[in-house]
């Protein structure tokens, strides 16, 4: 682990957070890379046209599980951390029980009603309605593993939490893909959409097998106790700063889905994926340091807490820095992989880039509000700030296209990063090395 409670973090705390990051990280780089690749064959061998297509129907699916969880995944970590702290083991039984009723009943609605959508055309155009369907009907599934993933990081499991939905699932679409293409099959959006299904269903039966495992293991048998109410006016808020931290790469596709060509979407969409390894690894230091980050606080070892952060922060800020170097120095030459078509996005590579960099400079804040008990505050900035990306894509995107899209994600993801790190210095007293707010 990080350290021990009431010891000074120091270097080899630092090499702690940083071996045990390297875990986290290298699950996210290695899938990241299997995802590039797999992006550039599809790319190559669909074209934007078609890729920009199950780009949009990938990405509905990906914020509707977010709906479908809500929040429970990312309130597993207060609501299993502290009663492990104090083995309260009917509470983790129960809460663990509720969530899955609650997220499988939201899927199924969810995707119902969007279905019913993409039959009156509201969702998707005539030609590719089969494209969202499957989309869809994977919903229940994928909603099943993101919310074992956040369960899993609550119990420090990193390997189940990590390997099969980032590594696993990734290569096992790149394998289906390369099989398709090896015979010389036609790759559409539709069979595209269909492999990745197949794949989403053997990860959630992995996760939920390894899971439950694990669980029956470190979890004594108890009579569960339940406090619906409490974990879900604490895990609402929470989701909507999982959707604007994780998942506003989609958001913004979806919003700007409107007014962009399928092609200017896959464009917009590879850089975003490229922009993205920065955040894997400033995901990677978070959710290392967010067992330990719960424990300090709860123990109110504030002098500790301090210093974990400020050390998290120089971290973060120098892995985004040195990314967003490499983005402007071979942009081009790193989007020429996905065909020529594709170089195109070198200022939206660049300026997305840029907004993780911004993330980086504040700190883990978005974690240390939702494990601290100010959700609600979280809560409120994430959605203005989501509510201010969609104005300013609607504004932008018209007259300046893909360019117009990544500028107005930017805009407001500075807006949300000084606010949140606003209210963690004023309702915390924590302020990272690298920027301080009042007193």
């Amino acid at each position: 682990m990080l350290g021990q409670v009431g010891e000074r973090f120091g270097k080899a705390d630092l090499l702690k957070i940083f071996s045990g990051s390297a875990f986290i990280f290298g699950c996210r780089i290695v899938g990241a890379g299997v995802a590039f690749i797999t992006q550039v064959l599809m790319a190559r061998w669909m074209g934007a046209d078609e890729l920009g297509v199950y780009v949009l129907a990938f990405s509905w699916l990906t914020i509707l599980a977010v709906f479908s969880v809500a929040g429970l995944n990312g309130a597993a970590m207060r609501f299993i951390g502290d009663p492990l702290a104090q083995d309260d083991f009917a509470s983790i039984r129960g809460f663990l029980r509720r969530s899955r009723q609650i997220a499988l009943i939201l899927s199924v609605l969810i995707g119902s009603v969007c279905a019913l959508l993409v039959q009156q055309g509201y969702i998707g155009d005539a030609e590719h309605k089969i494209v969202f369907y499957i989309a869809l009907s994977a919903l229940p599934i994928f909603t099943v593993v993101v919310l074992n993933n956040g369960i899993a990081n609550a119990f420090s499991w990193f390997s189940i939490s990590f390997l099969p939905n980032n590594v696993i699932r990734p290569t096992l679409f790149l394998i289906a893909v390369a099989v398709v293409w090896y015979t010389r099959q036609e790759l559409s959006a539709a069979t595209a959409m269909a492999l990745h299904w197949v794949a989403i269903v053997f990860i959630a039966i992995l996760v939920v097998a390894l899971g439950e495992r694990a669980i029956a293991r470190e979890v004594p048998a108890a009579v569960s106790t339940y406090d619906s109410r409490l974990w879900l006016r604490t895990s609402l808020p929470i989701m909507m700063m999982i959707l604007f931290n994780s998942y506003f790469p989609a958001f913004t596709v979806i919003v700007a889905g409107a007014m962009l060509s399928n092609a200017d979407i896959a464009v917009y969409n590879i850089g975003f994926r490229i922009a993205l390894l920065v955040a894997f690894g400033l995901h990677a230091i978070d959710s290392y340091a967010a067992p330990d980050i719960m424990r300090l606080h709860s123990k109110g070892e504030t002098r500790e807490l301090k210093q974990l952060i400020d050390r998290i922060t120089r971290m973060r800020f120098l892995v985004a820095l040195g990314s967003v170097v490499v983005f402007v120095l071979l942009g081009r030459w790193i989007l020429g992989f996905f065909g020529e078509e594709f170089t195109a996005g070198y200022w939206v590579l660049v300026i997305l880039g840029l907004t993780q960099l911004v993330q980086a400079a504040v700190g883990p804040v978005a974690r240390l509000l939702s494990m601290t008990g100010h959700q609600d505050q979280g809560f409120y900035i994430s959605t203005v700030s989501l509510a201010i990306a969609g104005v300013l894509i609607l504004l932008l995107t018209p007259p300046f296209g893909v360019v117009g899209t990544a500028v107005a994600a930017l805009l407001a993801i500075t807006v949300w990063s000084i606010w949140m790190s606003y209210i963690v210095a004023t309702r915390l007293g924590l302020r990272p090395a690298l920027i301080s707010f009042g007193s």
